[in-house]
């Protein structure tokens, strides 16, 4: 099913009847019952399905809160592929990493285990626009949890883990030939002040809720096609550093079409992305998603 290309304006939220009961699987059971309610592209999506709240569980008793803080929440979201008219709980889920896009077009990231709002409406919807959820999040299925309201962050070295797979993002360089040059000295002697370029990026990107290497992969996971100007304005950062992540993940151009990019069937390509991949096992970094 395509997403809709039109924002959002309205949303569903249906609430379990029974949240505490589960199946063999571990997945909600019971019947459940829905609002319609405006969907407000500046709303922080939590706070949205909160006011729906208001109108299904007003007195707070399918969906208790925790002592002195918010109510119990866990959610789902149903998938694009599923109707509406059809769904029933075993089609909502939510995906390991939420993606969003902000009006100034950055990409931010959110794991779905962390108990905080993935971002608004709108940055939702422009991610599910660029084809980078398979989730309709116009329509949530919510439930009462008993599980925990933390999770552990993982520090790790991105800055040097991409250098080790040919990426740097302390070069800054406005053309190809200067990137090129620079490098080229780079190699020789890295400067401080491209170290500290490099880190003010990742930092960044950590703010916006990724800065593990799986994670830039699992991104580049959602689509089967990728143009340089969109991965160097989500990621903010020039199309030449971009290219080298898209390389460094075993991508190529399609030479029929050189401005797309996509998995390259090549053996050193292949390897190429084999090394990321068991970069990141090695770090433990996949233990998380598997």
């Amino acid at each position: 099913m395509e997403p809709n290309i039109k924002a959002w304006t309205r949303q569903t939220v249906r609430i379990l009847e029974k949240p505490r009961y589960f199946n063999d699987e571990g997945s909600p059971v019971g019947g459940f019952r829905s609002v319609v309610i405006d969907s407000q592209d500046n709303c922080e999506f939590l706070h949205q399905v909160d006011g729906a709240l208001d109108i299904l569980d007003p007195d707070q008793t399918t969906i208790r809160p925790w002592p002195h803080g918010p109510r119990r929440l866990a959610f789902g979201v149903r998938r694009r592929n599923i109707d509406p008219e059809k769904a029933i709980i075993s089609d909502y889920g939510l995906p390991v990493i939420v993606w969003g896009v902000r009006e100034d077009e950055a990409l931010y990231a959110h794991l779905s285990h962390i108990p905080q709002s993935p971002g608004t409406m709108g940055d939702l919807w422009r991610a599910t626009r660029d084809e980078y959820t398979e989730y309709d999040w116009t329509d949530v299925l919510v439930w009462e949890t008993d599980g925990g309201r933390g999770g552990d962050q993982m520090e790790y070295d991105l800055v040097s883990f991409l250098l080790d797979h040919g990426v740097d993002l302390g070069i800054g360089a406005s053309t190809w030939a200067g990137a090129r040059l620079t490098k080229f000295l780079f190699k020789i002697r890295r400067t401080r002040k491209a170290d500290r370029l490099a880190r003010l990026a990742v930092r960044r990107w950590g703010n916006r809720g990724f800065d593990s290497p799986w994670m830039i992969r699992i991104w580049f996971e959602t689509k089967e096609q990728w143009k340089l100007r969109e991965v160097s304005k989500r990621l903010q950062i020039s199309e030449m550093t971009a290219a080298e992540i898209l390389q460094a993940l075993g991508y190529e151009r399609i030479s029929e079409r050189p401005e797309l990019w996509i998995l390259s069937e090549k053996p050193a390509a292949k390897r190429k992305r084999q090394k990321w991949m068991k970069s990141e096992t090695t770090a433990g970094l996949n233990e998380i998603l598997y």
